[in-house]
């Protein structure tokens, strides 16, 4: 059981040999008595020549194969039928035809089973005779379902994916309908690591690879509560890039495989004690703190990561924190590149976030614990400062610290935690002395240093160079810092709701009433003329470090409908004033938590770091797409296409600064490393949270928890935002985007009714977003709920009850 899985090198030809003109009913067929580890249910093949010549005797056929006796045409059948597609073109080569005619189930009378064989045969696209229909029972008690795959059908990298769902429903995984639903990934050289309740299917996928000869297989299941297997179908599966992939299979997996080797490695030496950081061990993630999956995606090419690492999670995290009161990580990367997939140090992030003036003692007890939550409730990764971490004080902050005394944690613990908490979060939020008025002032003084490196007159590299220097000291730094107050600000308002300080309407005003980037973007589409509102917001692009995204300047037309009668109505933010008695409510609220503000400095605050935030981004984001400008200007010079470029390594390119090395072989030698480098990433999965080195070649992906953002409720015809995607489709429509960054804010004047990312947390960019313009949203539905949900037609999105369902 388990063996690894051959390596087939065989070309097309000699593949087509089992499936080869079988039908999916003969291909059941013909494994019936040939297969050891899994039973084929029982089946009743008809031709559509056969039932259209003489339909009672086919269903005298399917009476006496299936119950052996004939039934009465007003008698119910002993069990359920399901009456199945056996078209000749299904199943085959390069056209699996997978979904593409129907299945009637549940058929439990003659008159069902007339009805079903007859809507079966009319789903066929062509009238051929030689297409037939099979009837088989409904499988009974069913424990779990779904569907394995023997590699993985995108880049037929050696996995086996063993999508499944528990529960009597067999369709749930082939329809899309499973929203609680698991994926399970085998790496193909460690099948000792499949669990208990998956070894049956991989011996399965073992034993049709083998009598097949086809190394890449789509194998539908079920498991009864008995734990007997059962096959429902199987076929090879084919992809325009087959033959290309297959070509270099060998080598592109010998790659993986070491590359893998080497991303173990990495995991072991993470997980051992390292300077500075307190915590037994680690976890790395994709989408806690810097949230790379949201803000350059899993898979980013080497520049973006590179720059990303270089502009935000190398250093200038680190220093943030320490200036707002917390533990002194400076020098300590935040994020490693995992074959070039970007992951968060969770250990060194949990730590980053506990007060400077918090005991050794207490830190380490805190990370240890804060490690181990979102061990046991992984669905967490993108809420950990929500629901795992205390990073700052609220209203609510000491009952939920209360918690931590069923966990080992003493009374003078908590308190010291408390204190500790509530002390950072007057020094931070401090309308005069806090570090975020500092921060605020450094945005402008960026926008001034980017005035005047414009009117230098420089060399491209030197260019690119300055502008990076100036963005981390004055940008990418008060950023995050402005980022950590808004932060701050969002808890203290959802806490203020939850404890019921404020009302749900109220908090949804305050939220309404803010003047944000993305509010003003929406604004000036519709009265700004085009040349003005490109000079003002032309540097946004929907991938801010993608140099192959392209900014608002360079497509214009792509993003927006100038043409008047298509504008967006906008409505003006209105003002959001306390009443006399939310203003003492709130007043008493404060004095009693020791908190030195007034309800009006507090608000005061809440309104300058959120909008700050925005703004802070906006600014800086400006210098990225600067950089990112030259850049494409300095490989022009070198014969470098913008395509080229995306390989770099952006801190090599900006080292090369003090070397005279010739820039164009530092470039190249670069780019082709990153070139190659790209290509194992392509081929490696990981999952979303990392514990140990046996989860870099087997690990389960769950669906995660989405973030629903505003009480609305719409549907709408489905789009998937990409390259080509433009203002008017998006009408009357509900989008679906990859990533939550704020360079998708073009959408939000389109008059779409609400829309759905892939990654992103209760606190991104287009979270705000959304809450300010009242836009119902899906943050963060995560890689299985969204692939279900893109393939829709029609979606409802309801907010309110947290729930997303398939229309059509």
């Amino acid at each position: 059981m388990g063996a690894k899985h051959k390596s087939y090198s065989a070309n097309e030809d000699e593949l087509n040999g089992f499936f080869d003109s079988r039908s999916k009913a003969e291909v059941l067929d013909n494994l019936r008595s040939r297969i050891r580890s899994a039973i084929i249910l029982p089946q009743v093949t008809i031709k559509v020549s056969e039932w259209k010549g003489n339909k009672e005797a086919g269903i005298e056929r399917v009476c006496l194969g299936l119950f052996n006796q004939k039934i009465q045409e007003s008698t119910n059948f002993p069990f359920s039928l399901i009456v199945r597609s056996s078209a000749q073109c299904e199943d085959q080569h390069g056209h699996s035809m997978a979904g593409a005619y129907d299945s009637v189930l549940h058929v439990s009378s003659i008159q069902n089973l007339v009805n079903g064989i007859e809507h079966v045969i009319a789903s066929y696209e062509t009238e051929n005779p030689d297409n037939s229909i099979f009837v088989q029972p409904m499988l009974q008690n069913v424990a779990l379902s779904g569907v394995a795959f023997t590699c993985d059908p995108s880049t037929l990298a050696p996995y086996t994916v063993i999508d499944y769902v528990l529960g009597e429903d067999t369709t749930a995984v082939t329809a899309g309908k499973a929203n609680s639903g698991k994926t399970f990934y085998l790496h193909h050289a460690y099948p000792h690591l499949i669990p208990d309740h998956l070894k049956q299917i991989l011996s399965l996928c073992d034993e049709l690879i083998n009598i097949t000869a086809e190394p890449n297989l789509d194998i539908e299941f079920g498991q009864d509560k008995e734990g007997k297997l059962y096959l429902f179908q199987v076929r090879p599966f084919y992809s325009g890039q087959q033959k290309e992939l297959q070509s270099t299979l060998a080598e592109r997996r010998a790659r993986q495989e070491v590359a893998l080797k080497d991303v173990a490695q990495l995991v072991s030496r993470l997980n051992k004690k390292i300077p500075y950081v307190k915590g037994k061990k680690t976890l790395l993630g994709n989408m806690p703190d810097w949230n790379p999956a949201e803000m350059i995606g899993l898979r980013p090419r080497p520049l973006a990561l590179s720059m990303y690492k270089e502009m935000i999670t190398d250093r200038i995290w680190a220093y943030q924190r320490d200036n707002y009161g917390y533990k002194n990580l400076r020098s300590v990367p935040l994020l490693y590149s995992l074959a070039g997939s970007p992951y968060i140090d969770v250990r060194a992030s949990f730590y980053s976030f506990i007060p400077k003036m918090v005991s050794e003692s207490l830190a380490t007890k805190l990370v240890d614990y804060y490690l181990s939550k979102l061990e046991q409730q992984p669905e967490l990764h993108d809420k950990v400062e929500f629901d795992i971490v205390f990073s700052c004080y609220t209203p609510s902050a000491a009952a939920n610290i209360n918690c931590l005394s069923d966990f080992g944690f003493s009374q003078a613990d908590m308190a010291e935690l408390v204190v500790a908490l509530r002390d950072l979060t007057n020094r931070m939020t401090h309308t005069e002395t806090g570090e975020w008025r500092i921060d605020r002032g450094k945005i402008d003084i960026l926008k001034q240093r980017q005035r005047k490196l414009s009117q230098e007159n420089l060399e491209p590299y030197d260019y690119l160079f300055w502008l990076a220097e100036d963005c981390k000291r004055y940008g990418t730094l008060a950023f995050a810092g402005l980022a950590r107050a808004a932060f701050v600000a969002t808890q203290f308002l959802n806490s203020m709701r939850d404890t019921g300080i404020i009302s749900q309407q109220r908090y949804h005003d305050f939220w309404h009433s803010l003047e944000t980037i993305g509010g003003n973007l929406k604004r000036d589409v519709s009265f700004l003329d085009r040349t003005t509102f490109i000079e003002r917001y032309g540097h946004l692009r929907p991938g801010t470090y993608d140099i192959l995204s392209e900014s608002y300047e360079e497509a214009p037309e792509k993003y927006f409908n100038w043409t008047q009668a298509e504008r967006v109505d906008y409505s003006t933010p209105v003002p959001f004033t306390l009443s006399a008695e939310e203003d003492r409510d709130i007043q008493n609220m404060l004095n009693e938590h020791g908190l030195q503000h007034t309800s009006e400095s507090l608000f005061r605050f809440f309104r300058t770091a959120i909008e700050g935030r925005e703004y802070g981004k906006f600014v800086f984001s400006w210098s990225i797409h600067a950089i990112l400008k030259q850049l494409i200007m300095v490989g022009e010079q070198y014969g470098f296409s913008r395509d080229d470029c995306s390989y770099l390594d952006f801190q090599t390119l900006l080292q090369g600064y003090s070397y005279s090395d010739s820039l164009k072989n530092i470039m190249f030698d670069s780019i082709e490393k990153g070139r190659e480098k790209y290509q194992t990433t392509l081929q490696i999965l990981l999952p979303s949270l990392i514990k140990n080195g046996n989860d870099i070649w087997a690990f389960e992906q769950a669906n995660g928890t989405p973030n629903y953002v505003t009480l609305g409720h719409v549907f709408g015809d489905v789009v998937m935002v990409n390259s080509e995607t433009n203002h008017a489709s998006l009408r009357g429509k509900i989008a679906l985007i990859t990533n939550a960054d704020p360079g998708y804010d073009w959408i939000l004047g389109t008059g779409l009714r609400g829309f759905v990312t892939c990654y992103g947390g209760a606190n991104s960019h287009m979270a705000v977003r959304a809450m300010e313009l009242n836009l119902p949203a899906v943050i963060g539905a995560g890689e299985r709920l969204f692939q279900k949900w893109k393939q829709a037609k029609t979606l409802e999105l309801d907010c309110a009850g947290k729930r997303v369902s398939i229309l059509t």
